[in-house]
């Protein structure tokens, strides 16, 4: 401790160390949102229910399931290196597997994402919290299992916003200030008997002559790191702070280093541990679409940045909820955003979940959903990617009335309660764990 306060005693007397951060400041809305759906969400309070998913029984207890479709399809092939990964960690324990999960409200509240991580860390191992967004901080709904702060306004802009010329990064979320006091506090709490806490810190953040450097302080306001926004050691947007320490919190402070520095803006924060295990990023958006993630002109780049050996899109809601679905439009968003994905990272496994069974306007069946469900299969069908049919697992067409009704389904009938989102997380980890056990089958 007595070493690193003398390296950094001389620049302790010109940084703002925040002691007590306030709640994040209202955000001025000057974005227009696309859709009804994307604006309920910031609202919308998850239901605490009590409905208790069955490790066994599934079938017994939620009669309108089709479990004989809960597996991945297409596999065998598209899936190889990936299982063969997991399979590796198992026996020798010292392996990162980076998962990278798109999607829409679905994934940024992290109901359904956060229950898969657990279920995969738990058996894989944990290699730390992954990729986080300072939600408070950009007035929207985020994970419960991480809080932001701050002390000064900060503009924010998601992917879904027409009319803000922000750029939009890996989160599909940015926030920007110009005030040089800023600071951010963030908080990671451990999920269940998963340890969250962090010894290393990456942050998504304009790099140029025009950004604003960070000090990264501890609970206590000493700095353990430093980020010069005009350096660049590895991919762009991306500065490490490698910590002595394993930490629950931080502050990330801006400083002004010389005149030509006049805002802060950042697309995101990933936590690490520096453990073997899986590394589970969860991108999401309130409305998102396909075409959302296609626009967001730093997302492909910074993706990149995670280094994916898996990623998986659960996206279609909110293309098919507004009448008309426009079929043509949607196929072409569909390749966009696969195809840049699939030259970025090339060595990354693909599978595409297909969207839920939901209502328009809380009480009308939406029989397009079903036909993007069934476009997406078509498309991995022809581009040997795997995918997860859980529009006809849970039930088809009109099966959200009974998740309704089992109090698995929100008043919306288009997201899901805690347990609804559970028993998703669920069944995906099974269609998972079996997939690997055929793989490691065959190896037999």
């Amino acid at each position: 401790m007595g070493r690193r306060n003398k390296i950094w005693s001389g620049l302790m007397g010109i940084i703002c160390v925040v002691s007590c951060i306030t709640k994040a400041q209202i955000i001025t809305r000057d974005s227009v949102l696309k859709d009804s759906v994307s604006m309920k969400m910031d609202s919308l309070s998850l239901i605490k229910d009590s409905v208790s998913i069955p490790k066994e029984g599934l079938a017994l207890k939620y009669k309108f399931l089709k479990l004989e479709f809960n597996k991945l399809e297409n596999d065998s092939i598209s899936l190889a290196n990936f299982y063969s990964k997991l399979s590796l960690q198992k026996k020798e324990h010292n392996h990162k597997i980076s998962i990278v999960h798109i999607g829409d409200s679905h994934l940024q509240a992290d109901f359904f994402s956060g229950e898969v991580r657990k279920l995969l860390q738990s058996d894989f191992g944990n290699a730390g919290r992954g990729l986080m967004f300072p939600f408070k901080v950009a007035n929207t709904n985020g994970t419960n299992n991480f809080r932001s702060s701050t002390n000064v306004k900060w503009d924010a802009k998601r992917n879904v916003m027409l009319n803000n010329p922000m750029p939009i990064g890996v989160c599909g979320i940015t926030i920007k200030t110009k005030d040089p006091r800023a600071a951010i506090n963030l908080n990671i709490y451990d999920a269940d008997t998963l340890c969250y806490a962090f010894n290393k810190l990456t942050l998504f953040h304009d790099q140029s002559a025009f950004e604003y450097d960070y000090f990264v302080c501890d609970s206590s306001g000493y700095v353990v790191g430093y980020i010069n926004s005009c350096i660049k050691k590895g991919p762009a947007f991306i500065s490490e702070v490698q910590l002595d320490t394993m930490l629950h919190q931080c502050t990330i402070n801006a400083y002004r280093r010389d005149s030509s520095q006049g805002q802060a803006e950042i697309y995101g924060i990933l936590l690490e541990n520096g453990y073997g295990g899986i590394l589970y990023n969860t991108i999401g958006v309130n409305g998102a679409q396909f075409s959302d993630y296609n626009a967001s002109v730093y997302f492909q780049d910074q993706l990149v940045g995670l280094q994916p050996d898996l990623v998986i899109i659960s996206l279609g809601t909110n293309d098919a909820y507004n009448a008309p679905f426009r079929k043509e439009e949607f196929a072409n968003n569909v390749e966009m955003l696969i195809a840049a994905i699939k030259k970025n990272n090339p060595n990354a496994a693909i599978i595409l979940t297909t969207p839920a069974d939901s209502y328009r306007r809380y009480k009308y069946k939406n029989p397009d959903m079903q036909t993007a469900a069934e476009m997406l299969k078509e498309y991995c069908k022809k581009n040997d990617l795997a995918y997860w049919d859980f529009h006809s697992i849970m039930g088809g067409l009109n099966s959200v009335a009974s998740w309704f009704k089992a109090g698995l389904s929100q008043y919306d009938k288009v997201h899901f309660t805690k347990a609804g989102y559970e028993l998703q997380a669920k069944l995906f980890y099974d269609a998972i764990e079996k997939g690997l056990k055929k793989y490691e089958s065959y190896l037999h």
